[in-house]
């Protein structure tokens, strides 16, 4: 059947009529909401509950809590519509009150709700929660570094580290501290390295297993540290000994060490520089034979040793020289004088013994070897018999050389002066 028009008018009327009063009650709603203000209750969700008067506990009774801490309540408040719709869930604090502890142990505590004035707590989702208590402990364990990545040159070593804090004190409930093994200090990728170098890393906790320990409860006394990773120059160096008079060569004797080299390392501006390292200086004129001796020597400043020896046994064999004895005359114009103290020589003669290439040595005569007596030190108040040591110089030759020491038997008076 057709729609009449009357019948279409009539709906129309009647949707109108709907949206009216729709407008109506919206009005009517909005006007109680805003003038009349009514009471309303709000409900508020995930309210941390924090726990109070933690640092009373660890310093009156060295306590630490380890359960307790991620509580949340959710509570609903009344009051004025407006008013509450100003609160928001930071302004509602819950607390649990832990002071009254002193023993280790689990414990229930009321939870404090504080809330907003102009507003009235009605009701909570818990009234109390349950928070564990240890022992607070303390122990020391030892800081090792570890390396992600670090590449040696050849030629390079590297030394032990030095850590600005060699040890970490960790510090929570005894429960959980039996667990920690040791530290670690991760030090991040250096690639190659030819020099020393400071690094810094993060601290974490290892237990005896090699896992990391993590937990919240448990604190470290350091939480980043510095490490100096020492990198040395690494070489092989000989050993060898140097001549006081250079009469030594290698065409006249055999010297050898039973370290002829050692391996050392150090800064490499200064390994790089060292072709060797000096054990002794000899003094050829007091080793008339084939011998042997130890020594005990020092590394240059900068220069660590390597090996387990600080001493070198020295053997000299003497090749292609001989030794042969001359007397030389002692007299007035080998004395140097020049304080004209009063004096008696008690010998004309001195007996030395002589090295060198037989070709040179049997050349060499009486008239070759200048002794000279220096009295220059002494004063007539030092009177008496007394032996004084004898300087020998060579003519004519440059290999001979005079073994040991010599000395003539001088008679200083006390007298008057020598003209």
């Amino acid at each position: 059947m057709t729609e009449t028009t009357s019948e279409k008018a009539h709906g129309s009327h009647d949707f109108i009529a709907k949206i009216v009063c729709l407008l109506l009650a919206l009005i009517i709603w909005l006007y109680v909401m805003e003038v009349e203000n009514p009471d309303w209750e709000e409900e508020y969700t995930g309210i941390p509950v924090e726990l109070a008067n933690t640092d009373e506990i660890e310093i009156d009774h060295d306590l630490t809590i380890y359960g307790g801490y991620s509580n949340n309540i959710d509570i609903t408040l009344r009051g004025r519509r407006n008013q509450l719709s100003a609160i928001t869930a930071e302004d509602i604090k819950a607390t649990a009150d832990v002071s009254e502890i002193s023993e280790p142990g689990e414990y229930t505590l009321p939870i404090s709700i504080s809330v907003p004035d102009d507003s009235e707590l009605i009701g909570s989702s818990a009234d109390s929660v349950t928070v564990l208590v240890d022992k607070r402990d303390r122990k020391t364990v030892d800081l090792i570094p570890k390396y992600s990545g670090l590449i040696i040159e050849d030629g390079y070593i590297q030394g032990d580290p030095v850590l600005s804090s060699p040890t970490v004190t960790v510090t929570g409930p005894s429960r959980y501290l039996s667990g920690i093994d040791h530290a670690e200090v991760l030090v991040p990728d250096l690639g190659r390295v030819t020099s020393s170098v400071r690094a810094y890393g993060s601290v974490t906790l290892i237990d005896a297993d090699g896992g990391v320990v993590s937990n919240p409860f448990v604190t470290a006394s350091v939480s980043e540290v510095s490490v100096d990773i020492p990198i040395y120059a690494r070489r092989t160096i000989p050993l060898v000994v140097e001549y006081m008079y250079g009469f030594y060569n290698e065409d006249n004797v055999e010297i050898t060490l039973d370290h002829p080299t050692i391996d050392v390392r150090g800064d490499a501006d200064v390994i790089n520089k060292l072709d060797k390292i000096v054990v002794t200086t000899v003094d050829e004129k007091l080793y008339p034979d084939d011998t042997s001796f130890t020594v005990k020597f020092t590394l240059p400043a900068g220069v660590e040793k390597m090996e387990d020896f600080d001493e070198v046994n020295i053997t000299i064999h003497h090749v292609g020289t001989e030794k042969r004895s001359i007397n030389i005359p002692i007299g007035v114009e080998n004395i140097l004088n020049a304080d004209g103290i009063s004096y008696e020589l008690l010998q004309s003669t001195l007996t030395v013994t002589l090295r060198g290439d037989p070709g040179e040595l049997y050349l060499v005569s009486a008239e070759n070897i200048v002794a000279e007596i220096d009295l220059r030190s002494y004063s007539g108040a030092q009177s008496g018999r007394t032996r004084i040591p004898v300087t020998l110089k060579f003519t004519n030759t440059k290999t001979v050389y005079e073994l040991g020491e010599y000395y003539v038997d001088v008679m200083i008076n006390a007298d008057a002066p020598t003209e």
